[in-house]
């Protein structure tokens, strides 16, 4: 489970990082700041989740192991799913919390974060500003559809794809401890695996 869990996470930032490089070489910007968003927060569920796997891996426990997986795998925050799952364990995780968790490992990834999330509001610069020029006197207003910025647009695109490296030295950390469970999971059930 914890590989199948990996590969979802993996192909989840595969898919973003490919949709932001298309966007940004179509024009569409805003919505490649959106995708490296998605980046972000992809990255940051992941090492929250190595994060509590690991200490689970150090216990030791193969079904909180077993249990903690299954229920990050199966995570929402929708309550109605919540009540039918029966547990709160597959309750989501703020991912504010996740965010902040990252500063660790990158320390302006917070405000980074926040950055991508004024694009990603229809606020001033993810509505507005992003599409419409006002003259000095804010009389006229000139709008484009590339944006204020598209080397700026493409400059964000290239640091989510960088921020995967974290998520690929959290794969080969949790790679490198699989051995060691499935070990282990030999030893606790002879007759079954």
């Amino acid at each position: 489970m914890i590989r199948a869990f990996n590969q979802a996470q993996i192909r989840r930032c595969l898919q973003l990082v490919e949709s932001a490089h298309r966007n940004v070489y179509a024009g569409a910007g805003l919505t490649a700041l959106m995708d490296v968003r998605g980046i972000y927060e992809t990255v940051a569920g992941f090492l929250h989740f190595e994060a509590k796997l690991q200490a689970l891996l150090e216990e030791g426990d193969l079904q909180k192991i077993h249990d903690f997986v299954s229920a990050r795998s199966f995570s929402t925050r929708l309550e109605h799913l919540i009540e039918v799952a029966g547990t709160k364990d597959v309750q989501a995780t703020s991912i504010l919390t996740q965010v902040d968790r990252m500063a660790k490992a990158r320390p302006e990834f917070r405000k980074e974060y926040d950055h991508l999330c004024e694009y990603t509001h229809p606020n001033s610069f993810g509505a507005f500003l992003y599409f419409a020029q006002p003259s000095d006197r804010g009389s006229v207003v000139t709008f484009s559809d590339a944006g204020p910025d598209p080397k700026e647009d493409l400059r964000w695109v290239l640091v989510g794809g960088h921020l995967l490296s974290h998520l690929v030295e959290a794969l080969e950390r949790i790679d490198a401890a699989l051995p060691g469970l499935s070990d282990r999971g030999r030893e606790q059930r002879p007759g079954q695996i």
